[in-house]
């Protein structure tokens, strides 16, 4: 993972082909989450599904709901620009990010094959669910 942040290319390519949200605390960026539109498949997401990259919050931070209001950001946006389908993928070592996900409407589809000697798991979240913001049953 390391390998990937640090890569310029791999980050530059991320700049440019996402929408970027930050939450900041006295002007200090305390968390980021990137939205990638569709039309950018790679290994794991469809070329018909935009998705969600690297939701990161300042451990610091953690607990205050930064997390989830960056991944909903993310759908709102995904909802102006009308995507259709939400992915995502996380992993075991993240769990309180699988319960915002889950919690917010995210479905797990499939466990991809471990990474870094960590299962994942791809969710999707269907935008046609989605009124004003919350989730509909």
């Amino acid at each position: 993972m390391n390998n990937y942040l640090s890569t310029v290319n791999s980050y530059a390519e991320l700049l440019n082909c996402s929408k970027s949200f930050v939450c900041e605390v006295d002007k200090q960026i305390v968390g980021m989450a990137y939205l990638v539109s569709k039309g950018n498949p790679t290994d794991i997401f469809d070329k018909d599904w935009c998705y969600i990259r690297m939701v990161g919050v300042d451990p610091k931070y953690s607990g205050n709901g930064i997390g989830k209001k960056l991944t909903q950001m993310c759908i709102d946006f995904a909802k102006t620009n009308n995507e259709e389908v939400i992915a995502l993928h996380t992993s075991e070592f993240m769990n309180t990010a699988r319960h915002i996900y889950e919690k917010i409407g995210f479905k797990s589809v499939k466990e991809l094959a471990p990474r870094y000697g960590k299962k994942y798991w791809l969710y999707l979240l269907n935008i046609k669910n989605i009124n004003n913001g919350n989730i509909s049953n």
